[in-house]
């Protein structure tokens, strides 16, 4: 039976077919292709005709709203019973997503891959080369309508994975990394080592570069000059938080052999703007993990703080952005929408205050 389902999305060149292929060999998946489909309707001639495919998949869109993708899908596992994950490569809409998720719930994960276009032109251009493809350039593929819009598919997926100037096993690895799959029965839980002599360039760049995609980053070791790593509006080092803190919403651990100045470490964190936050909550949770009885004052100093915290970031990036921040086109009005909305449910933020001054009023009443 079923118990993973694996949904690929992206444009032509991202990488999809790859990527299902490298998780099917390496992790046992089976793989559901809507190219299959598509090309089982079209005369034998236009097989690998790419635009009678697409013209092909827009049809059954419009006459299923989507959902032939899980009427395909849902043949492909009567057929293949014993298989407990599939790849299903690849979806072109929200609307053959949003239909699988309603039929198979939290099983399912949206992976959507990217790249620049020019790297994808490039690609293309590559690919053309060692196959048999009917369309000549990258800008024709790109007149289809559904194509036009893939791109927006990144702001439903569960996991966005860039592509460009990766291998075939990093994008692999990477997804790998998201999806919580791996081979044997290891313990190992560390994906990325960054390392080189003392001075060398780039280690700092490459950790900043993939810290957005990882749960914890952490930094070993004994002085650091520095990791002056590329932001905007200028370069920003690191002298004892990783690489890429300001970059990410990762927890951080500084390992054994970490030399720590503590006025070093106060600006670093007060120059990451959102740590003060994220360390507040990481540490109630530490405190709760370890089976603390009363935590009322802690979790509700670490929920206002954080909530407060993420509503006075987004509001200022809607600021930035003028009219447009309000506008659904972009992302940052929904994470200003779900950034208030922590201030609120779970107990709105006035009602918690009035409760961590309670908590205070007893600690005072004990003392005297």
């Amino acid at each position: 039976m079923v118990d993973r389902i694996i949904l690929l999305s992206g444009p032509v060149s991202s990488g999809k077919s790859t990527l299902a292929n490298g998780l099917a060999s390496r992790y046992d998946m089976a793989i559901c292709k809507t190219a299959d489909l598509l090309q089982k309707r079209v005369p034998k001639d236009l097989v690998g005709n790419r635009k009678v495919l697409q013209s092909e998949g827009e049809l059954l869109d419009r006459r299923t709203r989507g959902r032939w993708v899980i009427e395909a899908l849902s043949v492909f596992l009567r057929e293949e019973p014993a298989t407990s994950a599939v790849i299903v490569d690849a979806v072109r809409i929200s609307g053959q997503i949003q239909a699988i998720r309603e039929a198979f719930g939290p099983i399912v994960t949206h992976v959507h891959l990217t790249a620049p276009g020019q790297e994808l032109e490039k690609r293309y251009a590559k690919r053309r080369k060692t196959r048999k493809e009917t369309v000549f350039n990258y800008a024709e593929i790109q007149e289809n309508k559904t194509e036009k819009q893939v791109g927006t598919l990144a702001e439903i997926a569960d996991i966005v994975v860039d592509t460009n100037r990766c291998t075939e096993d990093d994008v692999l690895v990477r997804t790998a990394a998201h999806l919580g799959v791996r081979t044997g029965q290891g313990t190992g839980y560390v994906d990325v080592l960054v390392g080189g002599q003392y001075g060398s360039e780039g280690k700092g760049q490459i950790a900043a570069y993939l810290a957005p995609e990882y749960d914890m980053l952490v930094r070993v070791g004994g002085p650091n000059a520095g990791h002056r790593v590329y932001e905007e509006p200028q370069p920003y080092a690191h002298h004892i938080l990783p690489s890429g803190t300001r970059k990410s919403e990762a927890q951080l651990l500084l390992g054994p052999g970490a030399v720590i100045g503590v006025g070093q470490l106060l600006k670093e964190i007060a120059d990451c703007g959102v740590e003060a936050a994220r360390l507040l909550v990481y540490g109630v949770a530490r405190t709760i993990d370890s089976g603390a009885k009363g935590f009322t004052e802690e979790s509700a100093m670490a929920k206002v703080f954080a909530s407060d915290m993420a509503m006075r970031v987004t509001t200022d990036a809607v600021q930035v952005m003028g009219g447009a921040g309000y506008m659904k086109d972009y992302p940052v009005e929904k994470m200003m929408r779900d950034a208030k909305i922590t201030q609120i449910y779970e107990g709105s933020n006035q009602a918690l205050r009035t409760a961590i001054a309670f908590e205070l009023r007893k600690r005072k009443g004990r003392r005297e």
